[in-house]
């Protein structure tokens, strides 16, 4: 017996996520081409700190293709005849992961093309897009007030209708910052909308990692039933090993039950390791209103959402056809450079995969109903 989901095409919704990547890689392509031909014009004379560049040279934190590349293929574990892949399963987190991270490096990105001008103290100048061929006017102030914390420096970029376009708040020694973006407003053209945020919030003065960050992204607009509409996601290094948890929020998803509203968080909770391109993931199902965070893959696992799911929509289906057809939807899932997703379940697939690093016990995603109505803005 095969079970339908009602939004089964994965192909094409990789497509999507991997086509917004590469709008924001050609947004960015543009940003630094017209940061790199501007004139500065200084209006503020303070004194310039000692350093010849007050810019972060970097505020993310890379994640291992083997859990964060919608593209790489499966190498074994894959059911034969009906039953659902495991890489089916797992390849959405890749892609949400993918997309997360995918905003830390638009940032990052933009941070390297603003550092290009040497800034040194507080100044002010303009340039004119060579993309949109709109001014945009770059401010740059020392002792700014943020969440009644005073950051060291404070950048913000304006499109020439003074609508915001990129707003930093950072502190250099040790780095840590705030990054918001909204990349309709860095280049016009794009059919991108201007409802579409990005947040980064990195430090490298955190008491449990050498560094961490949290990607926020809001405004994403709907291309079919299965889009996300936000998106947050912690990531903590220490040493090779990376902590990864997080949501995204999809308002009309339908699974396999067509009749089922509300919405679902796709929430997650990870280990990587950058040194061996590995990771062990859980995934949860929760409905968007949820209002707690805990029992989420007691409750909601993956495994348990179809499977509810299947006997709702299929009410004469037999317990053991069900298990057939869900036993790659057993939760861990292993992910291995050159292949990303390669088991799951309670089997451990090699000894890489210590006890240690598989055990997530420790990790929460973040409250559904939060996410659902996460919206990302500038302080202004």
């Amino acid at each position: 017996m095969r079970f339908y989901f009602y939004n089964s095409n994965l192909k094409s919704k990789t497509k999507q996520k991997m086509k917004k990547t590469a709008i924001l890689s050609a947004i960015v392509a543009v940003l630094i081409l017209s940061l790199t031909t501007c004139k500065k014009h200084e209006h503020e004379e303070i004194t310039p700190v000692t350093d010849d560049n007050v810019v972060p040279e970097n505020m993310t934190i890379d994640v291992p293709d083997a859990i964060s590349s919608p593209t790489l293929q499966a190498r074994y574990g894959e059911s034969q005849g009906d039953g659902i892949k495991g890489s089916e399963v797992y390849k959405h987190l890749r892609v949400f992961i993918n997309v997360g991270e995918g905003a830390a490096d638009f940032v990052k990105k933009i941070m390297s093309a603003i550092r290009k001008h040497n800034i040194n103290k507080a100044m002010s100048f303009t340039f004119t897009s060579n993309d949109d061929q709109r001014v945009k006017a770059v401010r740059v102030i020392q002792n700014a007030v943020l969440n009644s914390k005073t950051w060291e420096f404070k950048l913000t970029m304006k499109d020439a209708d003074s609508s915001m376009a990129l707003e930093i708040f950072w502190d250099r020694n040790p780095v840590k910052g705030i990054a918001t973006v909204c990349p309709k407003n860095l280049n016009r053209n794009e059919t991108m909308d201007t409802a579409v945020h990005y947040q980064v919030d990195y430090t490298e003065s955190d008491s449990v990692y050498e560094k961490r960050m949290i990607v926020s992204v809001s405004g994403i607009p709907k291309k079919d039933n299965f889009s996300m509409n936000t998106l947050k996601m912690f990531v903590g290094k220490k040493g090779d090993v990376l902590d990864i948890y997080g949501n995204s929020n999809h308002p009309d998803i339908i699974l396999i039950d067509t009749t089922y509203t509300g919405g679902r968080n796709w929430a997650f909770v990870a280990h990587a390791n950058n040194a061996i391109n590995m990771g062990v993931a859980k995934v949860a199902l929760p409905p968007s209103s949820t209002n707690t965070n805990s029992s989420l893959f007691s409750a909601y696992s993956i495994y348990k959402v179809l499977e509810s799911e299947i006997k709702t929509r299929y009410p004469g289906a037999d317990s053991a056809t069900i298990a057939t057809y869900l036993k790659e939807a057993k939760e861990p899932g292993y992910f291995k450079s050159p292949n990303g997703y390669i088991a799951s379940g309670d089997t451990i697939p090699d000894a890489s995969f210590t006890q240690t690093f598989v055990d997530l016990s420790k990790l929460k995603p973040y409250i559904p109903s939060e996410i659902a109505n996460l919206v990302v803005k500038f302080q202004k």
